[in-house]
């Protein structure tokens, strides 16, 4: 039965963010509001890609779980365990890409520094076109977020149960208080 389960669907948990080239995209740029269209651009696509991620999670979570039905959980575990544990480490890498700012990044810091000196109405349209920029870097990076603790939260479910489990708080507290003593 756990043959039924295949690669791809743990791939589905996952799908990258899109990518941009934020060099790229500074050189290309004529004017501020070609500017703030990209970021507008990249804004939508983030969105999208936020939805649609957390979606594809939800649906294929569900899909192994309807698929593993009735399955021993060992058997289920030497599938589930290493496909879903390679689906985090490509979550903490894409949140490492995101958790830096995007205006302390070596590759544009130049670019970005010389446009944080404009000063006047541009200077402040500028800034704030920089700042909804910060804003997306920062929801995809939660969405990201969102998704490797469920992912943590689906691996545990096939994982290994060796130790105690628990009913209420006390006897929770009660453990805890014992590991620390």
């Amino acid at each position: 039965m756990v043959a039924a389960l295949t690669k791809g669907d743990f791939e589905r948990l996952f799908e990258a963010p899109p990518a941009h080239d934020w060099t790229a995209a500074f050189e290309a740029v004529e004017d501020l509001n070609a500017f703030a269209r990209k970021v507008d651009e990249f804004s939508k696509e983030s969105k999208r890609w936020i939805s649609g991620m957390q979606q594809n999670f939800e649906k294929a979570a569900a899909d192994i779980h309807e698929k593993v039905a009735g399955v021993p959980l060992a058997d289920v575990r030497v599938m589930a365990e290493p496909a879903i544990s390679r689906m985090i480490e490509a979550v903490e890498d894409c949140m490492k890409a995101h958790g830096e700012p995007i205006h302390e990044r070596a590759a544009g810091r130049d670019q970005l520094s010389k446009l944080r000196q404009i000063s006047g109405p541009t200077g402040r349209y500028l800034r704030k076109v920089l700042n909804r920029l910060e804003d997306v870097r920062v929801e995809r990076y939660n969405a990201l977020v969102d998704l490797y603790y469920g992912l943590l939260a689906l691996r545990s479910e096939f994982a290994e149960k060796d130790g105690p489990s628990f009913s209420d708080g006390s006897s929770l507290r009660d453990f805890l208080r014992s590991k620390i003593a």
